[in-house]
C-alpha cells in the first residue's frame, strides 16, 4: 500500500437491519467487501455489533486519503 503525507480517512456507519434480514446484510457484505479491497487506499475495514441491542451494526473503515 503506498504511503501518503495525508491523515487517514475514517469513515463510521450505523445499520440496523431489518428483523430476520441480519444473515442477508452479512451475505450482501461478504460480496461487496472484495470490491471495497481492490481500492488501493483501503486500510482496513471492521464491524462492530451493538451490546445494547441484537440488531444494530457499526462499520468502521479506514482509508487512505
Amino acid at each position: 500500500m503506498p504511503k501518503s503525507n495525508k491523515a487517514p480517512i475514517g469513515l463510521f456507519f450505523e445499520v440496523a437491519p431489518n428483523p430476520g434480514h441480519l444473515n442477508h446484510y452479512f451475505s450482501y457484505v461478504e460480496k461487496l467487501k472484495p470490491e471495497l479491497e481492490k481500492h488501493d487506499g483501503l486500510i482496513w475495514l471492521n464491524r462492530y455489533r451493538a451490546q445494547l441491542d441484537d440488531y444494530s451494526l457499526l462499520s468502521h473503515q479506514l482509508w487512505d486519503s
